[in-house]
Formats: structure tokens, C-alpha cells, sequence
């Protein structure tokens, strides 16, 4: 009881210490094992043991509780499962239904219960094929902070997610109300980073480098994601990006800050720079950077070539959009084969839809539009689709508008919106240009103006490769405004 009073206000050091106590004193304690883990599941927390061990530990002794208990320790040692598969598998889109239907029971139980509503978002915000987008999850947790404002885990998402959506003053009182429950240190240390990056006013103040400098690597962790989209000429995500690979350790975690510095660069336009970041490093995250680069022509085509062709089996359909920009039938038909007669992708039960794209992708190589726009249509979505689905979605929609079917290209760019939570990747500045270009066709100004200044904001300080775009973004915005952006 005394780990879980600190537990709810993220005093970290002391639940964990606590919560070690009665494991201690009852060693087949599940209850104890399950809040360690949660406590050892966020970022910078003390772990004596890896997360999802001692959420499978509690899972194990999951025996005796009350059915809300038990159904909880039940749905996070799945969430553990789901979260440690290093790559698609043939249980894990079971292992993902499993863990829904467990939270969904348990909700039915109990709907108006601040913890069970917590882990439906907590686990929708870390699963990349249930209802990810970013408005449902703020509202979600913000519904969580309703029922319990004393409740402080139920703030950190809701923190990234009305940063992420650019709700400034929102975010700001979240801050100050996760402050106020007594956070250990390096939580504290967070968000204090965070409120001062949203204030422009004090973004570059002597008091913001200072703690910068003199933050914890801990502290440091998932500062950034609240900042990523602002639109600041400070740049703060790829200030404290830059912070944390600095003080990065030889690790795993070493190897995540230098990804999420990496993707940061890259969706702000700093092509060059994130190229060196992950050239040569292997990891879903490094793989998705790198082919954004090379479709944006930031990698020369040989060494794209060489790159791709070193892919892992289960990465094979990320670089299909790159193969169709310049034509290379060959690599596409091979990872067709592939997706067709390898039974790792039939178990997974990808194939079908992987080798509908790949068809999709080899129509756009042979520059058979008529063909590319049926085919299009055909293709059925799968869990799988992970960060790149959308530019699949942007060749469809630049077709339709190219065949003169702007209102159908819009509704596709509407609908398939790129705001989701993952990575966010320069292809989704090309996706907002683009959507910008087909409501200004379609003489629907605001929809168009919002784009634009998207393009502009994120864009400012890109690499000259990417400003030929920026500068149509400037024209654009000056046209349907009739001032010049700023």
C-alpha cells in the first residue's frame, strides 16, 4: 500500500522500493510483481529486473485475486508479450487480440474505473493497430484524469499528446498538475524541460540550457516527444534529442537515442545530418529513416541499392515505394516471391496484402497509372502496415488527382491521416503539401492554409534539397492569405 501511494504519483525511487519490500516479505506476491513492473516499464524508472520479467513473473502467479485483479496482472503480461516481439511473428496478432479482448472484458466490469480506462489507452498508445490516433488517445486519457485527478501516470501520455497536437496552454496545466502530486526527480526534471520548451518566451533562456546540461540521461528520456510538431524557430525536440544522444550510454538505450535523434532530424528536414545517424545501423526505425531519405533523394542511388538489399526478411516491404520511384521491376517482383511463397508472411497472414501492394508498386515502376489507380483499390489493409502504409496512400491519391478525381484524392488524404503515434517522417510533410495542393484545387481555403503552414513551420530550417518546397508552401500561403508568412 505504501508503493502504491507513490506509485500514483509517480515517485518512482520510492514505489519501487516498496513495492521490492513486499515481494520480499511474500515472494509469490503477483499484485507486488505486476506494479514493479509497471513502476520498471517507464522511462528512466529504477529496474532491478527488466519490465516485462517481472510482468511475466505476476502473470505466473496469477492465482487467487479478484477477478478485476487478476484480469489486469492477465492483460500486462500479454502487453509485455506484444511489446518484446523483436519482429512480426505468427502469435502476435494473437497475442494483440488477446490482450484487447482482456481489457474489453474487464472494462465491461468495471467502465467507470480510472486504472482499467488508463490501460486501454496506455495499450492502444503503444500497439500500432488499435486506434492509435492522436485526438481519440488525448481524449481517452483526458477522460482517465476526469475520474481521477490524483492519478499521475494517467498524465504523462496525456502531456505528449496535447503537445504533439500543439494544445500549448492544455499541456501546461497538465504539467502543473502532474507537478503538483510530487514526482521523484527526473520526472520532475521532465516536465519542468517540457513547460519551458512550450513557452517560447523562455525556450532559449539561460535557464533552459542549464537544465539541459545538467539532466539526467532519465530525465532527459520522452522529453522530446511533446515537442516534436512545434513549431518554435528554437527547434526544442531536436534540442533535447540532441541532449539526450550526448549523454547517451553504450546500450540499447544508446542505440534508441541515436534512432530518435535520427527521425527527429529527419522530420524536421535535417536530411544530411540523419543520414549519418543510421546509414549503417539496422532497427525498424534506422530502416523506415533511411527510406525516407532515399525517396526524398538525400541517399544516391547506388548506395540505396545496396542498403535495401540488406533488409531483413520481415522489412522487405518498406522499400517497395523507393524500388517503384525509379523504375526497378526486378527488386519489386522479388519481394513479391517472396511474400507469396515464404511461409513466415502466410503465418502472419500478410501475403495476401503484401503481394496485392507489391502489384500495386509494379504497376507504378512500369508508369502504368491506369493500372497502378485500379490495382489501388484492391489492396487490403493489414496490422502490420506500420510507418510507411501512407505513402502507398499518397501514390493513390496523386493518381486520382492526376485522372481528374481531386474530390476522391482529398477524401483518401482526409481519411488516411498521418496523425497518428509513432515516428513522425518527412513523408508526412510531402502528405500534408499534397493535401494542401488538392483543397486549394478544390477551393477550400482553410483546409489548404492549414497544410501550408504546416509545410512552412516544420520546414523552415530544412536542408536546402527540401526548400524548393517550403518556398511553394510561402507562395501558397500568401496567396489565399494575402500576407506574406512569417
Amino acid at each position: 500500500l505504501q508503493g502504491e501511494q507513490h506509485w500514483r504519483r509517480a515517485s518512482l525511487d520510492s514505489a519501487d522500493f516498496y513495492y521490492q519490500r513486499a515481494i520480499e516479505l511474500d515472494s509469490t506476491f503477483a499484485l507486488a510483481y505486476n506494479r514493479m513492473g509497471n513502476v520498471a516499464w517507464w522511462p528512466g524508472a529504477p529496474a532491478v529486473r527488466p519490465y516485462y520479467e517481472l510482468l511475466f513473473r505476476a502473470g505466473a502467479l496469477n492465482r487467487g485475486l479478484a477477478v478485476r485483479e487478476s484480469l489486469l496482472v492477465a492483460a500486462d503480461s500479454i502487453f509485455a508479450a506484444v511489446n518484446r516481439s523483436p519482429a512480426p511473428d505468427s502469435t502476435t496478432w494473437t497475442m494483440i487480440q488477446r490482450l484487447f479482448a482482456t481489457l474489453e472484458r474487464v472494462d465491461r466490469h468495471y467502465p467507470n474505473d480510472p486504472e482499467i480506462q488508463y490501460r486501454l489507452a496506455e495499450a492502444r498508445f503503444h500497439t500500432p493497430v488499435y486506434g492509435r490516433a492522436a485526438e481519440r488517445l488525448r481524449e481517452s486519457l483526458a477522460r482517465v484524469v476526469e475520474l481521477d485527478s490524483t492519478f499521475a501516470p494517467a498524465y504523462v501520455h496525456l502531456i505528449q499528446l496535447q503537445g504533439w497536437l500543439q494544445e500549448i496552454e492544455p499541456a501546461r496545466r497538465s504539467i502543473a498538475a502532474m507537478l503538483a502530486l510530487g514526482p521523484s526527480d527526473a520526472v520532475a526534471t521532465r516536465l519542468r524541460i517540457v513547460d519551458a520548451m512550450l513557452d517560447p518566451a523562455r525556450a532559449t533562456s539561460p535557464e533552459v540550457e542549464m537544465l539541459l546540461d545538467t539532466a539526467s540521461a532519465e530525465a532527459l528520456q520522452e522529453a522530446w516527444f511533446p515537442l516534436v510538431t512545434l513549431p518554435d524557430s528554437a527547434q526544442p525536440a531536436i534540442r533535447v534529442a540532441r541532449a539526450l544522444y550526448a549523454k547517451r550510454s553504450p546500450s540499447s538505450a544508446g542505440e534508441s537515442a541515436r534512432e530518435q535523434l535520427a527521425w527527429i532530424l529527419a522530420f524536421r528536414g535535417h536530411l544530411q545530418e540523419a543520414k549519418k545517424l543510421v546509414e549503417d545501423q539496422g532497427g525498424f526505425l534506422s530502416h523506415a529513416v533511411f527510406t525516407e531519405l532515399a525517396l526524398l533523394g538525400a541517399v544516391p542511388r547506388e548506395r540505396a541499392a545496396h542498403v535495401f538489399a540488406g533488409f531483413p526478411w520481415w522489412q522487405r516491404q518498406v522499400p517497395m515505394p523507393w524500388w517503384a520511384s525509379i523504375g526497378d521491376t526486378t527488386a519489386i517482383e522479388q519481394a513479391r516471391a517472396s511474400f507469396e511463397s515464404d511461409i513466415r508472411w502466410s503465418q502472419l497472414g500478410l501475403a495476401t496484402s503484401l503481394v496485392a501492394e507489391a502489384d500495386f508498386y509494379f504497376a507504378l515502376a512500369r508508369r502504368d497509372t491506369t493500372d497502378a489507380q485500379r490495382l489501388a483499390s484492391r489492396i487490403p489493409e493489414y496490422h502490420e502496415c506500420r510507418s510507411l502504409c501512407y505513402h502507398r496512400r499518397l501514390a493513390h491519391a496523386q493518381l486520382l488527382t492526376a485522372s481528374g478525381s481531386a474530390r476522391d484524392a482529398a477524401q483518401l488524404l482526409d481519411a488516411g491521416s498521418t496523425n497518428v503515434i509513432g515516428p513522425r517522417l518527412p513523408g508526412e510533410v510531402v502528405w500534408r503539401l499534397e493535401r494542401a495542393r488538392v483543397h486549394e484545387g478544390l477551393g477550400n481555403p482553410d483546409k489548404a492554409i492549414s497544410d501550408y503552414t504546416f509545410v512552412v513551420n516544420v520546414w523552415r530550417y530544412a536542408d536546402d534539397l527540401l526548400q524548393p518546397l517550403v518556398t511553394e508552401a510561402r507562395k501558397a500561403l500568401q496567396r489565399l492569405t494575402g500576407e506574406a508568412p512569417s
